[in-house]
């Protein structure tokens, strides 16, 4: 079992957020207006020490850097975004000139929102920074979106193509979000430096035009790394809660998460009190010997929105990973897939959300909710064969170490305290085992049953028979 903790307290939290404000992490203590005016605060922050223990590597890009922390790191891909850029700016007369202007009165905006001290670049350096890596956001999404493989050396290798989509939503390698949609902006809506006929005749017709073009970026983002996270369902995803010019995610991190969590989520955010000692569970196998019984909920989808869903496709499914239910002795857990990227995948997710002041808990308490169920690759297998865990990594094992390291030293939230309770409560009682183990008997294993009845009536014939010998009935 890893070594988590729950918010037990109000007090207990703020003095976590302390830490964090002192860090320079997004936690800001301002008003609901203020925070209107500042969406940011400083939202873009390096990860805590204490998350990074045990995998470093985990929130370091190993391809693509994306904003200024890790932008000197050796070994990356530069030149690829310098292609990108180049290809936008050909495309699109005036780009150059006009995304330069709009990102350079923005720049002080975008300084403010990166905790760490950005004035080892100048403003111009900074504004050509915002600039290369946001043109190659928006076209790597993009032509990954339209599948261009033909004409584009970097988008034919598979590998770069799955490792740049990782390193896209790392916590330490982001863009501003308002960065990337004043650039989409200028993509999709022309320039004026090229003479674009169109162009809003008023402030409504300009927020209607924001609005259409921050939905279709949002479907970009979800369709772009909806096979890169461990369950995306379609119904889940239609909706979001951002409306431009208002209110505009933070980043591309916040974006995917939203799209992940329930559309009403259960899971607290960090400012909730949960209270209480924390809940145990026993694992998987433990449980199934106690006659709890698994079923799995939902499916994993490869896509959304062309030809090749497949027959088990279905655009009304809205069940998340986070959907844990437990009726009638059986706890349903919705299926989810691991990969290669998956750990590095739910780390930043972790990361977001013990970072941030509002985020709903969903990635961490689910984690942890895994890591009491799984102890042994017994248990893992227990859940692949029940169709919840479909695991592409090499082994079992491999699956247990994740969950068992992806909570070290988090803050745990008790989002499944009451769930919890109802499976130790079903499992405490002696006539719900023995009925669970037959239930389990014969959906699982209907030839031990009925190899069981068959030979209790043997036995009974046969006392049946000795019985009438002896005494002659």
């Amino acid at each position: 079992m890893a070594h988590h903790f729950e918010a037990d307290s109000k007090t207990l939290l703020l003095h976590e957020q302390q830490e964090k404000k002192k860090e320079g992490d997004c936690i800001v203590d301002i008003t609901e207006e203020k925070q209107k005016q500042e969406p940011g605060g400083k939202c873009i922050s390096r990860v805590n020490s204490a998350l990074t223990k045990t995998n470093e590597d985990a929130y370091k890009p190993k391809l693509i850097s994306i904003g200024p922390y890790h932008m000197k790191d050796p070994g990356l891909e530069n030149g690829v975004k310098q292609d990108f850029q180049k290809s936008v700016f050909k495309t699109i007369d005036g780009f150059k000139e006009d995304s330069t202007k709009r990102l350079t009165e923005l720049k002080d905006k975008a300084r403010s929102w990166y905790a760490e001290d950005t004035q080892h670049m100048n403003d111009a350096e900074f504004v050509d920074m915002l600039l290369l890596d946001g043109c190659f956001v928006l076209e790597f999404l993009e032509k990954l979106d339209k599948g261009e493989v033909t004409d584009d050396v970097f988008m034919k290798v598979s590998g770069k193509v799955y490792q740049t989509s990782t390193d896209m939503l790392l916590f330490e390698n982001r863009l501003p979000f308002f960065v990337l949609f004043e650039l989409y902006k200028l993509k999709k809506c022309g320039c004026t430096s090229s003479g674009s006929d169109h162009r809003p005749e008023n402030d409504n017709e300009n927020d209607d035009n924001a609005a259409l073009l921050l939905q279709d970026l949002i479907v970009l983002v979800k369709k772009s790394f909806g096979t890169q996270v461990p369950k995306l369902t379609p119904r889940n995803v239609v909706a979001h809660e951002y409306k431009a010019p208002d209110v505009l995610p933070k980043h591309l991190i916040q974006v995917v998460h939203s799209l992940c969590i329930p559309r009403n989520a259960k899971c607290p955010s960090n400012v909730c009190d949960s209270g209480g000692m924390i809940e145990q569970i026993n694992t998987a196998t433990e449980l199934q010997d106690n006659g709890i019984g698994f079923m799995k909920i939902g499916n994993v989808y490869e896509g959304y929105f062309d030809d090749k869903e497949g027959p088990n496709f279905n655009a009304n499914d809205g069940t998340t990973m986070f959907d844990l239910d437990f009726n009638n002795g059986i706890l349903k857990i919705p299926s989810f897939m691991i990969q290669d990227n998956t750990e590095t995948f739910l780390r930043n997710m972790i990361a977001y959300e013990q970072h941030s002041r509002d985020a709903p808990m969903c990635f961490t308490d689910f984690a942890c909710f895994m890591d009491e169920l799984i102890e042994s690759t017994t248990d893992v297998n227990l859940l692949r064969r029940r169709g919840i865990i479909i695991n592409w990594l090499a082994t079992d094992d491999m699956v247990t170490k994740m969950f068992y390291n992806l909570c070290q030293d988090v803050i745990a939230y008790n989002t499944y305290s009451e769930l919890i309770k109802k499976v130790n409560r079903h499992g405490n009682k002696a006539w719900n085992i023995w009925y669970g183990k037959l239930r389990h008997d014969l959906f699982y294993s209907p030839w031990k049953l009925i190899s069981t009845v068959v030979g209790g009536l043997v036995v009974t014939l046969g006392t049946a028979v000795t019985l009438k010998n002896l005494f002659g009935y």
